[in-house]
């Protein structure tokens, strides 16, 4: 964010949103968050230093974490091949990088003989079965309609919906003024939703698209695009700092954070002492 000339106000506006997220609580987890956050960040960083063979490398890496990180490498060559600057280094190391996440299959192969078994065990023992893309938030309406009441994950999963639609919108607007725009986070952000958003939970007492909310933290791009957003909108207000509703503003701006840190604060703690989390 540095690098980008960010400002040092939305760099904490970002990282303060990453912190207290409501999910937050999966990078103290025995899960694959943080590891697989640590790689892409490690990723991108070696990409935008045009060291592409370690950034092809890290993506390997960190699709052998979690199947996701096959979009890392991926969004790589899908950059330079729209500033149509693909060479041979690139082929290779991106063959190089499907070979990394292909040892998976072959050592399941060896030692269960069933490849594929990893895309296999989810719908049998977890209820997750694949699905039209997208359609688990439209099924979280319908649940929440034939329940009969308004389920706060629901409301959750719209919200962050909406916001990757906004990223969508504003990277397109961006590219058709003659922005540069980076592709690689673009592929790989729409890559990280389409994957959660293209399964459901088939589990009583579950919601269809549970889960999103954590699959959301490794996307750090909306990240920095709600801290830059975060910011403009603060400025506004100060820009109207001599109206009657300014210190209402204000307030709600600071309520709405207050509500933001403490809900995630409790939900923490209350993992903490089930022992759920470290």
């Amino acid at each position: 964010m540095e690098k980008r000339g960010l400002s040092e106000r939305v760099r904490v506006l970002t990282l303060s949103v990453l912190i207290f997220f409501p999910s937050s609580y999966f990078f103290s987890a025995f899960y694959t968050e943080s590891f697989f956050l640590f790689l892409a960040l490690l990723a991108f960083r070696f990409w935008g230093n045009d060291k592409r063979g370690a950034a092809y490398f890290i993506g390997g890496l960190a699709a052998l974490t979690r199947i996701v990180g096959v979009w890392i490498p991926l969004a790589f060559f899908a950059e330079r091949l729209i500033r149509r600057k693909l060479d041979a280094k690139d082929f290779i190391w991106a063959a190089l990088s499907s070979l990394m996440f292909a040892s998976y299959p072959v050592y399941l192969w060896l030692t269960k003989g069933e490849p594929l078994l990893f895309l296999k065990v989810m719908a049998p023992h977890y209820g997750r079965y694949s699905t039209l893309p997208f359609s688990p938030i439209y099924q979280d309406i319908v649940s929440s309609i034939q329940a009969g009441q308004i389920e706060p994950i629901s409301i959750f999963h719209l919200i962050l919906f909406l916001i990757f639609l906004s990223y969508l919108i504003t990277t397109i607007r961006k590219q058709q003024k003659g922005t540069a725009v980076p592709w690689s986070e673009f592929v790989y952000t729409f890559g990280l939703i389409l994957m959660p958003l293209s399964s459901i939970l088939k589990q009583a007492n579950n919601f269809p698209s549970h889960g999103f909310m954590r699959y959301f933290l490794t996307i750090f791009p909306l990240f920095i695009f709600l801290g830059k957003h975060i910011d403009q909108a603060l400025i506004r207000v100060n820009k109207n700092s001599g109206s009657t509703l300014f210190i209402a503003r204000k307030l709600v701006i600071y309520f709405i954070l207050f509500i933001w840190v403490s809900v995630s604060l409790y939900i923490i703690l209350v993992l903490r002492f089930k022992g759920f989390v470290a």
